[in-house]
């Protein structure tokens, strides 16, 4: 009599597990298959987005969660904070190279030019910047101190052994383990230029200030 009520009781909890998979299985047919991005880390305000900034997952949901793509993610700059675990959407990020007047420009670091444990975004600091005098064109001399006298920038080809622009926002650090890679920073036209043509032909540093 006992086995006969446990057999029964086997058929019946396998006919529930049965219909269970099936409502589950209609359920998922209904929903489509999503990607979404997600935020590895906290990320502030008008912070250049890299690979490094987040990771693919993909989930089942009934409505589309983002109309983003991975390349349209890339290299946008955020709108707004964006919190470790957060998922990006369309209304997170901008496409314009510009925002709030800023120009956003990636720097390659290494441990010996910043230390990553000194630094968060938004700090401030100072960027000097040694060139290699004797592999400049006079044009290119020529150049980078009119637009430096433009910005009241000191610069003595004669005394000065290196330049210094003072009071530059971090905008992102690509923090790995302690270390980092690059750091974006914030800047105004035409420092964009000085900065994107002395990090090729010059060795630099990132002082720290506070402000």
């Amino acid at each position: 009599m006992n086995k006969k009520i446990y057999l029964v009781l086997a058929i019946v909890i396998s006919l529930i597990l049965t219909v269970f998979q099936s409502l589950l299985i209609n359920s998922r047919s209904k929903e489509e298959l999503q990607i979404i991005y997600v935020a590895t880390q906290d990320i502030a305000e008008q912070s250049v987005i890299t690979d490094n900034s987040f990771v693919k997952k993909t989930i089942y949901s009934k409505e589309p969660l983002t109309l983003l793509t991975e390349d349209e993610l890339i290299n946008s700059i955020t709108v707004a904070e964006i919190k470790q675990g957060e998922i990006f959407t369309s209304n997170d990020i901008t496409t314009e190279i510009s925002s709030n007047n800023f120009i956003f420009l990636s720097l390659k670091i290494t441990g010996e030019n910043f230390n990553a444990n000194d630094f968060s975004v938004n700090d401030y600091a100072n960027l000097y910047f040694i060139p290699d005098i004797g592999k400049l064109e006079k044009y290119q001399l020529d150049w980078l101190q009119t637009l430096l006298a433009e910005e009241q920038i000191s610069f003595e080809l004669e005394k000065d052994v290196g330049i210094l622009i003072e009071n530059i926002q971090l905008a992102y650090i690509d923090k790995v383990n302690q270390s980092a890679q690059f750091v974006s920073i914030k800047t105004i036209e035409p420092l964009d230029r000085v900065i994107a043509f002395l990090q090729h032909v010059a060795t630099y540093e990132f002082i720290k200030i506070n402000k």
